[in-house]
């Protein structure tokens, strides 16, 4: 039986972070309606297997803001004014990457997408901080 080291489970959840990053770009994809957004994620998908996935997790990583407003935005039970004040603020706080726009997409859902998004983007966000542990 072969024994499992760090390098075996960064693999993993590398490669789980890429799965998952790209199931969430569809999902947005498929539930925004504004079209220069749809535009940006189409962009997005087509640079799938060119793109650095690592930094976009030290990004995620590396983002407070972006853990401490989702966390909020949750607690309020994604309330509408709530999330027009908070991505209001700091778009850069809300951008995974260029053209991929956190705060753009969520206004652009209802709040049923909104929370189906949210669920996607923490299991994301938990993907990420397990592959930095490593």
């Amino acid at each position: 039986m072969d024994s499992q080291t760090p390098n075996d489970y960064k693999e993993y959840f590398l490669n789980k972070f890429v799965n998952l990053f790209q199931l969430f770009t569809n999902e947005c994809y498929e539930k925004v309606t504004n079209t220069d957004i749809k535009n940006d994620l189409e962009k997005i998908k087509q640079l799938f297997p060119k793109l650095n996935y690592e930094k976009i997790i030290t990004k995620m990583c590396s983002n407070t803001k972006l853990q401490e407003g989702f966390a909020y935005i949750v607690k309020n039970n994604f309330d509408n004014a709530l999330m027009q004040k908070l991505f209001s603020t700091n778009t850069k706080t809300w951008t995974l990457m260029p053209s991929f726009h956190i705060d753009k997409i969520f206004n652009n859902v209802s709040i049923e997408n909104r929370k189906k998004l949210y669920d996607n983007f923490h299991s994301l966000h938990v993907c990420a901080f397990t592959f930095q542990k490593f």
